[in-house]
């Protein structure tokens, strides 16, 4: 047989048993990682639509006023030297209306 380059003969390269199931092995666990990688992208996504539920909740918790806020007042009775200023003021809550 001639080679389109002149030589008189030209090998083709054996293919063992042994690197065709190698090959098959590699190619299962390529299939494998891929399948993993899916259910990871698949578990993200559902962690994400629960986070997004999470703010929307948290969103509308905030949007609501609190009748009943029995921590929205505080004071400091003995404050620290470089806080003396405030000594005396009652602090509240962002979003709490003082009323008589």
């Amino acid at each position: 047989m001639r080679c389109p380059h002149g030589q008189s003969s030209f090998a083709i390269p054996a293919v063992s048993t042994d690197s065709l199931d190698f090959d098959r092995l590699n190619l299962r666990q390529l299939r494998l990682n891929l399948r993993q990688l899916r259910l990871n992208l698949r578990q993200l996504r559902l962690n994400l639509r629960q986070l997004r539920l999470n703010l929307r909740q948290l969103r509308l918790n905030l949007r609501q006023p609190r009748l009943n806020q029995p921590d929205a007042a505080w004071f400091y009775p003995d404050p620290k030297a470089e806080a003396r200023h405030i000594a005396g003021y009652v602090a509240f809550w962002r979003g709490v209306t003082v009323s008589e």
